[in-house]
């Protein structure tokens, strides 16, 4: 209980100062490992209510107060998209006493935790040393993009990590958890085509050059089926507006308002060359029982990636924009495995020195990005109160 009493005075420190004294522990690991998690992602979470109002964010803040004009079934059929997310809302805004900064809180917090929970899972199922995976979850607190991307499509951002707890669910722990699908489902419809990839019959089993070129054969159908789907599903109600949008040329070969390009970025590509390569360096190892019982989330990665690399062929930018978001919230399960199987000389300087890159990563972005968040000396600084009210 001290360790959340220091986060309410000094948020940033509070993580660093736990992860000291659980580094070189040997016991309860999983209960330690919860703790760093809760941590990470409620220092993330009340970052991410300093964020600037501004585009979806702003639109979301009007949602969210709208909500004493409005029966509770009346507010869920306003706005004419999926209704989880808005009885969410709803509800919250009576937990919270209208209180929009503690909502924030708790939609980056669920959205963090979610991922929290994937990285946890795999790492157990690998043996992976706490080590391992307490870096593992900085770098999935501290990779800024994902908490830009959850303060703009926040609906998408928390359709995404449930989409991958349901296949870490899946494919790590053998159980299948459709209330998680249809929960992210109802909560964005983005997640549906995904979904779909994630339950190709190929995915258990390794990759040979065969049924490598099987599985582009399959990803072009399925993204070329997507397209056609719009005009059968594009009248649903709740869902059909994601697929009216894969039939409208100019929304699907443009972009969004707050995008600055189109296509494939430099950042972009460099993420998925980082990533291809840890799907390499963990498809070399064969012999590994450890690297088996995770292979579904690799091959899960390599299509996403694939299906990033069609999109940008094609010149599919709007959803190529869309999906490649996706890839922000899955990276964790490959970035999990790939340290477990990666040695290095000396491991603990290596994966420190990731941690503190990942972090001045995260703050270098944090002040120089065209979203504005608390000034710097503020998300070191200040103790959590102060950002939240």
């Amino acid at each position: 209980m001290l360790i959340y009493l220091l986060f309410i005075i000094s948020p940033f420190i509070a993580p660093i100062a736990y992860t000291f004294g659980i580094w070189n522990t040997t016991s309860s690991t999983t209960r330690k490992l919860w703790t760093q998690a809760i941590l990470l992602s409620l220092y993330v979470a009340v970052l991410g209510c300093t964020k600037e109002l501004d585009g979806d964010f702003l639109e979301y803040q009007e949602y969210f107060l709208s909500v004493p004009k409005y029966g509770f079934i009346d507010y869920l059929f306003s706005f004419g998209k999926e209704p989880l997310y808005y009885a969410y809302t709803y509800v919250s805004y009576y937990l919270f006493f209208g209180n929009w900064n503690l909502f924030v809180v708790s939609f980056t917090f669920i959205n963090y935790i979610l991922l929290s929970y994937a990285v946890i899972t795999i790492g157990k199922k690998i043996n992976a040393n706490i080590k391992t995976v307490i870096t593992a979850l900085y770098i999935m607190a501290f990779f800024f993009q994902e908490l830009a991307v959850s303060g703009n499509l926040v609906r998408q951002c928390l359709a995404q990590s449930l989409t991958v707890v349901f296949f870490v669910c899946l494919y790590i722990n053998n159980k299948r958890k459709w209330w998680i699908a249809l929960s992210a489902i109802c909560i964005h419809s983005s997640c549906i085509p995904i979904l779909g990839l994630g339950l190709i019959p190929m995915m258990k089993k390794r990759y040979t050059l065969k049924s490598f070129i099987k599985l582009l054969a399959i990803l072009l159908v399925f993204i070329s089926l997507f397209y056609a789907a719009g005009n059968i599903f594009s009248n649903i109600p709740f869902i059909g507006y994601i697929f009216s949008r894969a039939t409208n040329s100019e929304q699907l070969l443009g972009q969004d308002s707050w995008q600055e390009e189109v296509g494939l970025t430099t950042v972009m590509i460099i993420l998925l060359m980082i990533l291809s390569y840890m799907a390499l360096v963990i498809y070399r190892n064969k012999n590994s029982q450890e690297t088996e019982k995770v292979i579904s989330m690799v091959n899960f990665n390599i299509i996403l990636i694939l299906s990033m690399a069609i999109c940008n062929a094609i010149g599919a930018y709007y959803l190529l924009m869309r999906y490649f978001f996706f890839i922000y919230a899955f990276q964790n399960t490959l970035i999990i495995i790939y340290l477990n199987k990666s040695k290095f000389m000396h491991n603990d300087a290596v994966r420190v020195s990731l941690i503190v890159i990942f972090i001045l990563y995260f703050f270098y972005n944090l002040a120089n990005n065209i979203f504005s968040y608390a000034p710097l000396e503020e998300a070191i600084v200040y103790p959590a109160p102060m950002h939240i009210f």
